[in-house]
């Protein structure tokens, strides 16, 4: 049986680190950070997802709730929707 490594093991791409580090205080960035994120996170959340239409609602509910704490550390936004995600 083949092992991968959980995608929050693996090495960061240089523009996923980029991403992490942004600042989300407007729309356009939201939606930047959004872009160079989401595919990742999807593929992740359908590991443990029973459909892709649940793990389309799981990570649209990851976003809103990171939304919802602006006080995450810019470097820490992207292992909040990690470890939040398939809760």
């Amino acid at each position: 049986m083949p092992t991968s490594v959980p995608p929050a093991l693996e090495p960061m791409a240089a523009e996923e680190a980029d991403a992490d580090s942004m600042e989300l205080t407007d729309q356009g960035e939201f939606e930047a950070f959004y872009r160079q994120t989401a595919r990742a996170l999807r593929s992740y959340i359908c590991r443990v997802a029973s459909s892709a239409d649940i793990a389309d609602d799981i990570l649209q509910e990851s976003y809103i709730r990171l939304l919802g704490h602006p006080r995450i550390e810019p470097g820490g936004r992207k292992s909040y929707l990690y470890r939040t995600a398939p809760t």
